[in-house]
């Protein structure tokens, strides 16, 4: 399956929400597969634009001390 992912772990710009659509909208006139944003987990509730009919992709690393 192929899947586009549009950024990864941007976390000083997931507020921009109306930026973040019109990227949304441009990767879809482009481009017809699935598409996904991978969130960091400890922000991806500031991802208010999340992809519609898109890939919910959350990414969660394991910290080692």
């Amino acid at each position: 399956m192929d899947l586009l992912c549009i950024g990864c772990e941007f976390n000083a710009n997931d507020g921009d929400e109306d930026n973040w659509r019109r990227i949304v909208t441009g990767v879809r006139e482009r481009y017809f597969g699935p598409i996904t944003y991978a969130a960091n987990h400890d922000n991806y509730q500031n991802v208010k634009w999340w992809v519609p009919n898109g890939v919910f992709n959350l990414q969660i690393g394991r910290l080692y001390g």
